[in-house]
């Protein structure tokens, strides 16, 4: 009698060690099905050709399934506004943009800020966004720049699809003042030798791109995973460097 109760617990206790490793398992081993990728459709940022997809988010996103040893991966473009409920639906598993909290998301690390601002040409000047809105403003097409920007009724706007066009028609005078990440517009105007005048701040600035995951991916519990490899590039420099070369070298290069 003795003996199967021994044999009785010992089977009891190898059930339960089982039971809890299989429910530590899919938090420790990496996915085996697809991991959708939602970009936000924006020159340079993310884009597509007949070679594939280029630009900083899949190069970004390359990089980290390269050292997380993940192959089985897809992107997918869309706009802003779609990508969000896109991660919303858990449609797609994951992105890098601006966080939209009403959507049910995980939030992770910093890639980018942001740090919206408006440059004048060297010939004009101005300290407040008051001062700048009757000025003809040169943007990028489908960038945000801030809600207080927004609000300015009488400034005209001059969209152009990349930086280059912007730096050069501030040159030329066609534009009074250009509203831009400071960071990269500067890169830019000191690589084409392009004088810049006063620098106005817009006060919901900056605007932080961050890693985002939806709580509706299969993946979701995975999240410290992700974004533990992500702040690794960040910290290092890595993602620093691809958004900078993308802009002041055009660098875009295509990935899968």
């Amino acid at each position: 009698m003795k003996k199967i109760f021994i044999i009785t617990i010992l089977i009891l206790f190898v059930l339960f060690s089982t039971n809890s490793n299989s429910q530590d398992l899919p938090k420790n081993t990496l996915p085996t099905s697809n991991i959708i990728i939602c970009l936000v459709s924006l020159e340079y940022w993310a884009e597509k050709d007949d070679v594939g997809y280029k630009g900083i988010y899949p190069q970004i996103f390359s990089r980290l399934m390269q050292s997380l040893s993940i192959s089985n991966y897809q992107f997918v473009l869309a706009p802003y506004v779609r990508l969000q409920q896109l991660l919303d639906k858990g449609d797609c598993d994951m992105s890098i943009t601006l966080a939209d909290e009403q959507f049910d998301i995980q939030k992770g690390a910093l890639v980018w800020q942001i740090d919206s601002v408006v440059i004048l040409r060297d010939d004009l000047e101005a300290n407040t966004i008051e001062e700048i809105d009757f000025l003809i403003i040169g943007l990028l097409r489908g960038a945000k720049v801030g809600f207080s920007f927004e609000q300015l009724k009488n400034i005209k706007k001059v969209e152009t699809s990349n930086f280059y066009s912007l730096v050069k028609l501030l040159e030329i005078k066609r534009i009074d003042a250009i509203a831009v990440d400071n960071k990269i517009i500067s890169g830019i105007a000191k690589s084409e030798g392009v004088k810049l005048g006063s620098i106005v701040k817009i006060n919901d600035s900056p605007l932080p791109l961050t890693f985002i995951m939806s709580n509706k991916s299969p993946y979701s519990a995975r999240f410290n995973l992700f974004n533990n490899a992500l702040k690794k590039m960040v910290d290092s420099g890595e993602t620093e460097k691809l958004i900078l070369d993308a802009f002041i070298n055009g660098n875009k290069k295509a990935t899968k």
